[in-house]
């Protein structure tokens, strides 16, 4: 059959049912992926909701991955999770470090039993629940694979969180691996209006980077000069972690440049406040003049809501004692990152 659809109502005539729970799996893995054929399994939506509770969100603590409220999507079958579930992470106990993989695993098993490994949090044939896929100990562990069985006879997994475990049981290097169906990170570029050597009382103007082909903008050695974006709107996708960022080009030498990143916002009416402490230096500065900086803001933690006005500044301090660049820094432009609904 070139063509189908579902559903309708009543059996057999047209497209009508009945319909198995691979048939469902279908439609809503597709929708979940926003536009693949029926059939596809390898390509179905696989990942979190961001909209829905907490979002899977994962957290260290102590011997345990937490992982909180939230739902995803797994081969087309929806999952929820009401409560914060605690998944714990025992020590390696073999002298070496292990990496282990916090997951929702889908168990398609109709009789085999589940058996977890290690003691990791049990999945009921038939159910889709939050584990660990441990790791095997070794010098430099890698992490394990999860499993997308594409026949749907044994598990589908969605990653949640990486973590690794040393012999004695301390946990470090955690990652999110969150993917999520409904939002992603974005990012948009700010303009630059002015750059003033405030030290000097002079506007800078722009050069022509031969070499890179863009314009660019000298923070000059031992002076106070600072750089501002216009003004652009929250996107109405926006949910959260507005960061902005300032661009420079390397230095030969390297070195630390002294200064803020700041992102200052408010809505029409309202006063514009720094949203979010302002990130200061010094800041690293990579060695090699073909080097981008991306000297980010800590406007993260920050209230921004969608249509507020923002801005970003950012400064150099160049007379202070850790600036330690000992030259001129040619600055690039601004922009912007943000987590927000797909669209």
């Amino acid at each position: 059959m070139a063509q189908m659809s579902r559903p309708f109502p009543g059996i057999t005539i047209g497209d009508a049912g009945p319909y198995s729970v691979i048939n469902w799996w279908d439609v809503w893995g597709a929708i979940g992926k926003g536009g693949v054929g029926f059939g596809r399994s390898a390509d179905y939506g696989k990942g979190v909701f961001g909209a829905i509770g907490n979002g899977l969100y994962p957290s260290e603590n102590i011997t345990n991955i937490n992982v909180n409220t939230g739902a995803g999507l797994i081969d087309g079958l929806y999952c929820e999770n009401t409560a914060s579930v605690t998944v714990p992470i025992p020590a390696s106990g073999a002298g070496t470090n292990r990496i282990d993989v916090i997951v929702v695993r889908k168990n398609y098993q109709q009789a085999v039993t589940y058996t977890p490994t290690g003691g990791a949090p049990t999945v009921p044939p038939r159910t889709a629940r939050i584990t660990v896929i441990r790791g095997t100990e070794a010098a430099g562990p890698v992490a394990p694979s999860v499993t997308q069985d594409v026949t749907r006879t044994t598990y589908w997994d969605i990653p949640i969180a990486q973590v690794q475990v040393s012999a004695a049981g301390a946990l470090s290097n955690f990652t999110d691996l969150r993917e999520f169906i409904d939002a992603e990170t974005k990012s948009i570029s700010l303009s630059v209006v002015g750059v003033h050597n405030s030290t000097d009382n002079v506007d800078i103007v722009f050069l022509l980077d031969s070499g890179q082909q863009i314009m660019t903008w000298e923070f000059t050695d031992g002076k106070d000069v600072f750089a501002t974006s216009n003004t652009i709107n929250v996107p109405s996708d926006y949910i959260s972690d507005f960061t902005v960022y300032a661009l420079f080009r390397g230095t030969a030498g390297g070195g630390n440049m002294a200064g803020t990143v700041s992102g200052f916002g408010g809505a029409c009416g309202n006063s514009v406040t720094n949203k979010g402490a302002s990130l200061s230096g010094p800041f690293v500065i990579a060695a090699g003049a073909n080097n981008i900086n991306c000297i980010e803001s800590n406007c993260a933690t920050a209230s921004f809501i969608v249509d507020d006005k923002v801005r970003a500044v950012v400064v150099r301090n160049g007379g202070e004692g850790d600036d330690t660049l000992n030259t001129g820094i040619k600055f690039i432009g601004f922009y912007a990152s943000y987590f927000g609904w797909k669209k």
